[in-house]
């Protein structure tokens, strides 16, 4: 149980962080799920495991384009 809220809570405090780095317009792919992300440029996979983990999504997630964006499929 312990190690399930601290999931949520690292995962939450990432998304807090990453929505306040992010700056300007993103052109976010249609239909798609997406999230700031610090760590998309360098850990892709971290990217990968969020949507599936956090948010349920059996086909994962990309970073989109180099923006420093997580998108779940």
């Amino acid at each position: 149980m312990a190690s399930c809220i601290n999931t949520l809570l690292l995962t939450f405090l990432i998304i807090c962080v990453s929505f306040a780095v992010v700056s300007g317009d993103v052109p976010f792919p249609k239909g798609k799920r997406c999230f700031p992300s610090t760590l998309c440029p360098t850990g892709p996979q971290f990217c990968d495991n969020f949507c599936r983990e956090s948010l349920g999504d059996p086909n994962g997630g990309f970073c989109f384009d180099g923006h420093g964006v997580c998108c779940c499929n």
